[in-house]
């Protein structure tokens, strides 16, 4: 594709359109498998908001500007749509993307970027990123078991058992969905056999919710929906960026690439 940007631009505005529709066609003020659907939505768009952020071709001053705005917009939707505005809220969307954000800049400076297939060939090259299934069960693992010990300690040592609670699962729940998000960035993103990756992460997102029912409590099939949700949300809107042309790729040393092109050029 040799301009993504206007496929890139239909893609923000339906994910707006459908943001701001939906809670004027349904209510979910009440918990319910659909409320977890639109929380799915939402929190799809922190992990999206955070991969542009962190890994996106657009100016260090227009994604440092963007965030912010980012954030304060589906914090205010999301107190809109249930009717119930909250602190919580704020702190929940602002953990989620900038734990995606934070990761996906440690990644860029350090491993890879994300490049566009028409990008000079000095720049990139087409090494695969991927993890094992092995090493996504043992991510699983890790993140319920520090999050079980968190829970034990923060009820061993606050003796107020109500705001403890609340601060808990707002953390719960933000580390969930960016975990959840970050798994299916690289699931999307990678050069590899698409559905191959996408299986673990969505088998990662329900163990994710799952683990959040144990941990905050609540019922397994809403805190499931929601994770599962928050997967295919962003693995759909990924995969309209990855027929665009984007991927994520290794880094190599410029001045290797040079003597590459100039080797093949002779």
């Amino acid at each position: 594709m040799k301009n993504p940007t206007p496929v890139i631009g239909l893609l923000i505005a339906t994910h707006l359109v459908v943001a701001l529709l939906a809670p004027c066609l349904f209510d979910f003020r009440m918990p319910s498998l659909l409320s977890a659907v639109f929380a799915g939505l939402i929190f799809s768009q922190t992990s999206l908001l955070g991969f542009w952020a962190g890994l996106g071709t657009s100016s260090n001053m227009s994604r440092l500007a963007g965030v912010p705005l980012g954030i304060l917009y589906l914090s205010v939707l999301t107190d809109w749509s249930v009717g119930d505005p909250s602190w919580m809220t704020l702190v929940m969307v602002f953990i989620a993307t900038v734990c995606v954000v934070l990761v996906l800049l440690l990644f860029r400076q350090l491993y890879g970027q994300l490049k566009w297939d028409d990008d000079t060939v000095i720049y990139w090259t087409g090494e695969r990123i991927q993890f094992t299934i092995r090493q996504l069960m043992l991510l699983t693992f890790a993140v319920a078991v520090l999050l079980s010990l968190g829970k034990w300690i923060c009820s061993y040592f606050f003796i107020d058992e109500f705001f403890p609670a609340q601060l808990w699962a707002v953390i719960t729940i933000s580390l969930c969905a960016a975990s959840t998000g970050l798994v299916s960035i690289w699931a999307v993103m990678g050069r590899g056999n698409l559905l191959f990756r996408c299986i673990p992460a969505w088998v990662f997102a329900v163990a994710l919710g799952y683990v959040q029912a144990l941990v905050i409590g609540g019922e397994e099939s809403h805190w499931i929906t929601w994770t599962f949700a928050n997967s295919a949300f962003t693995i759909t809107s990924l995969c309209v960026v990855r027929q665009c042309g984007f991927r994520l790729v290794r880094i190599v040393r410029v001045q290797r690439d040079l003597q590459l092109v100039e080797t093949q050029t002779k």
